[in-house]
């Protein structure tokens, strides 16, 4: 399956729309799927940036489509300049009816959708202001609105298939895996990230640093900045003379620093569902009107702390809320375990099984996560589950010690690999590839939890692992009384060995 994106960054745009269709693009990529981009060429682009993640990116004339310098970036495109560019997209990435078309892109609507619609792909549009008509087959938004259902309604055909809150958050597998193991510390000097977006507009950030400069107490500070920040010469001057602020340049490893850090100011773009995702308290600024309705939704909820001024925020309430945040561990508890519980961090993975049809009897999404720690007693409870290892090779379940010391080996393991099934939102069993020994094979296993049988997961399971495997030769031990199981595994091309409960894959599953 070949997946095709239209989106932009630059200096008026920012950098957020490109960051998450990237985090999309790279699980599908996962799953087998060809992904390409285009991009307007302009200061801020990211079309290097997207080239340097292996993705080719086919560049739409800005001059030729007779674009304003001007327009915001919320500006809808005038009709005449969506055509233009739906036919050079159509034209330069050979857009078929086999293909997904993904577009994120605050200046496309329906006029640029029902052209790329005559090639008969699907398309999956990426919005968070539901400000005008969409064509498409998927839609997500994964902002939190009070009633997101509604703010579509007479946008989108009724047959869309809407995506809606931070439940499909787009957030990179780094935030998932270092989710459970973020703890809010209490250190003797006070740290935290600003983080406004690698573009941050109304230099927001110099007034920041003057409430820093104004405490009565120390505090370490890391800043996150772009070369496009307007004030960009003088910030890094001004950090240079402070010896407890560090500049970061677009940092590759956004996370490394969020790990060190007791708080967060940011702005209320889709770095906030990270935070959100790992539990990091916030203090929250709405630079531009769509980051203004997330803000509100969080502060109702008690997620953040958000300095509400519309346009321009006083350095000294930036100074209280610093304050406020520093001295309260209570406040900065509170704001992680709300926080943490809008986001489970698997909504590109859940997306991602949607758009490939990955999907149980129930029509929810099922998918694969690595292997973590922090999933040894969910795994130890299924293990003594009735009727659990009815056919395994050792009959008993494992002791709590050994089991711990099994998980261990596994989290890291070069000779296995280990994944966690999701029936959605719920963790429901576990397979396995593990190195065979004196044998040039890999043996692949199963395990369901009994409440989600019979739904078709362990096929789709199944069917997602060794696809990544298909070079492999593969194995699979099955008890001779275990009938199920029999049948799921031939099912999926696998046939008997002469040995009675050795299984072969005779052929590779299915490519997406």
């Amino acid at each position: 399956m070949k997946v095709l994106f239209r989106v932009d960054a630059s200096k008026n745009i920012g950098t957020g729309h490109v960051m998450r269709c990237l985090t999309l693009a790279n699980v599908l990529r996962n799953h087998g799927c060809k992904i390409e981009f285009a991009c307007i060429q302009r200061q801020g682009d990211l079309i290097l940036f997207i080239q340097q993640q292996g993705y080719r990116v086919a560049i739409i004339p800005y001059k030729q489509n007779g674009l304003d310098n001007n327009l915001t970036p919320e500006s809808i495109y005038q009709n005449d300049i969506q055509k233009k560019d739906s036919h050079c997209f159509i034209n330069k990435l050979s857009v078929s009816n086999k293909d997904i078309v993904v577009v994120d892109h605050y200046g496309l609507d329906h006029h640029w959708a029902s052209e790329i619609k005559k090639t008969a792909c699907r398309i999956l549009v990426i919005d968070d202001l539901a400000n005008r008509q969409h064509i498409c087959d998927f839609l997500l938004d994964q902002n939190l609105h009070e009633n997101p259902s509604s703010r579509y309604k007479n946008k989108v055909d009724l047959n869309c298939n809407l995506f809606l809150g931070p439940k499909y958050a787009l957030l990179r597998p780094e935030f998932y895996s270092e989710r459970p193991l973020l703890k809010q510390v209490n250190k003797r000097i006070p740290h935290f990230l600003v983080y406004l977006g690698f573009v941050d507009p109304k230099d927001t950030t110099s007034k920041i640093i003057a409430a820093i400069e104004s405490l009565e107490f120390e505090v370490k500070v890391d800043f996150v900045l772009s070369e496009l920040h307007p004030n960009f010469r003088e910030l890094k001057s001004k950090a240079l003379e402070l010896e407890n602020i560090d500049i970061h340049l677009q940092p590759a490893d956004i996370l490394s620093i969020l790990k060190r850090v007791d708080f967060v100011i940011g702005a209320g773009g889709s770095a906030t569902w990270e935070r959100c995702c790992l539990g990091i308290p916030s203090i929250l600024f709405a630079l531009t009107e769509n980051q203004k309705v997330l803000a509100e939704e969080l502060s109702k909820l008690n997620t953040v702390l958000y300095l509400k001024e519309k346009d321009v925020v006083s350095v000294d309430k930036i100074k209280q809320a610093i304050i406020a945040m520093v001295k309260s561990e209570a406040k900065r508890l509170s704001f992680s375990e709300r926080s943490q519980a809008l986001v489970d961090g698997v909504g590109a993975e859940r997306v991602a099984a949607i758009m490939m049809n990955s999907l149980a009897k129930d029509n929810k999404p099922v998918f694969l996560k690595k292997l973590k720690s922090t999933d040894a007693n969910m795994i130890f409870e299924w293990q003594h589950e009735p009727d659990m290892r009815k056919h395994c090779r050792i009959d008993a379940p494992p002791e709590k010690k050994e089991h711990e010391l099994w998980i261990k080996s596994r989290v890291n393991c070069q000779n296995s690999v280990t994944n966690i099934i999701y029936h959605d939102e719920q963790a429901v069993g576990m397979v396995r590839l593990d190195k065979l020994v004196n044998i040039d094979a890999l043996e692949v296993s199963i395990l369901l939890t009994t409440q989600s049988r019979g739904l078709g997961i362990a096929k789709i399971a199944l069917n997602l692992l060794l696809a990544k495997y298909k070079k492999n030769p593969i194995r699979a031990y099955i008890n001779v009384d275990n009938i199920t199981s029999q049948y799921l595994f031939s099912n999926l091309n696998f046939v008997p060995l002469d040995n009675k409960n050795w299984w072969i894959l005779k052929s590779p599953p299915r490519k997406y």
